[in-house]
């Protein structure tokens, strides 16, 4: 388990266990907390929300995502997340890697 910002990541997948092709990590986020805009060069990620209402912005086009609903953002693409409500969600990482932040 792993503290960014006001969120708490717990790597559901490891890399290690993939061969380096996935990671998946569950993210528990107070109202307010995200991640500010960045790229990735190596991975692509998915963010899927359980709970909560997440908004995820990439490549300036923002989208509000409820329970069930899924978005994608591919690397070398600006991106972040902002919770906008307590919210529980599953980001994706291909390859591996981004457990190691």
């Amino acid at each position: 388990t792993l503290r960014v910002n006001a969120h708490t990541c717990r790597t559901i997948v490891h890399g290690d266990q993939t061969g380096g092709q996935l990671t998946i990590v569950l993210v528990d986020s107070p109202a307010g907390d995200g991640v500010p805009t960045h790229v990735h060069e190596l991975e692509d990620e998915v963010f899927h929300v359980l709970e909560g209402k997440v908004q995820v912005i990439v490549d300036g086009q923002a989208t509000i995502l409820v329970p069930g609903q899924t978005a994608f953002g591919p690397r070398d693409l600006p991106h972040s997340w902002l919770a906008l409500e307590p919210s529980r969600m599953v980001i994706s990482a291909t390859p591996s890697g981004l457990e190691r932040m």
